[in-house]
């Protein structure tokens, strides 16, 4: 790729275009590479600690169990990083987006989303939240659902919203005009992905577990209260 010129030197705006998403299937590539072996790197530190899917009885051997939540959760993993590396990429290089105020801010509030997810499912699929000091559990579900909000809500919303402001009610922005506004538009619709998945898959597994899991500690917590008073009510007695 490097053997080629820009997008921003191509005569017109449709090679541009055509060579941008060149580019785009180059950092996807590179990108799942390298997020991959972030993920084993980290992971062969410390055990992921998100659970996406159920794990039929039946294959509930270390071996396969070990295999389908590795597959889900980095995959997981990487629909954060491999953005972050593409929008890293095509926000540092030369392109037209001094014809276009509008269009830089796209890239960097691209950039921004994609730094604050990254954090976010870093957090969520390797930092435990169930276990720790006093002081960190009694926070920590706090954590985790606001880093969960962050990642799969308010950041993809965020750039919809964004969007449609500049499509519709700025006068004089052109999505046409500027080639790497394709780019903008393929990251909206990641966005709107994201915002169904939360829905449709994250809800119904990773926040259902979390609420049961709070639901049983506070439960323990009032039985052991009970438990305590009528100790103390004995030794009074």
């Amino acid at each position: 790729m490097c053997l080629f010129p820009y997008p921003i030197n191509w005569r017109d705006s449709a090679s541009s275009a055509t060579y941008l998403w060149f580019e785009v299937e180059w950092g996807i590539f590179v990108g799942t590479i390298v997020s991959n072996l972030l993920f084993l790197l980290i992971r062969s530190c410390t055990h992921h600690k998100l659970q996406l899917d159920s794990i039929p009885v039946k294959k509930q051997l270390p071996e396969v169990d070990t295999i389908i939540a590795i597959k889900d959760v980095a995959d997981a993993f990487g629909a954060a990083w491999i953005p972050f590396f593409v929008s890293s990429f095509l926000f540092f290089q030369p392109n037209n987006v001094t014809e276009s105020g509008y269009t830089k801010n796209q890239l960097v509030s691209i950039l921004v989303f994609n730094m604050i997810s990254v954090v976010c499912i870093t957090f969520l699929v390797f930092v435990e939240w169930k276990k720790g000091p006093k002081w960190y559990t009694k926070n920590s579900p706090i954590l985790f659902f606001t880093f969960m909000l962050l990642n799969f809500i308010i950041v993809p919303l965020a750039n919809i919203v964004y969007f449609f402001i500049l499509a519709f009610a700025v006068p004089g922005f052109e999505v046409k005009q500027v080639f790497i506004e394709s780019w903008v538009i393929f990251f909206l619709i990641v966005s709107m992905s994201r915002v169904f998945e939360f829905f449709f898959v994250i809800r119904r597994s990773v926040l259902l577990d979390a609420k049961n899991y709070l639901a049983a500690q506070k439960l323990l917590a009032r039985e052991e209260q009970e438990l305590d008073e009528i100790l103390i009510e004995d030794e009074t007695a």
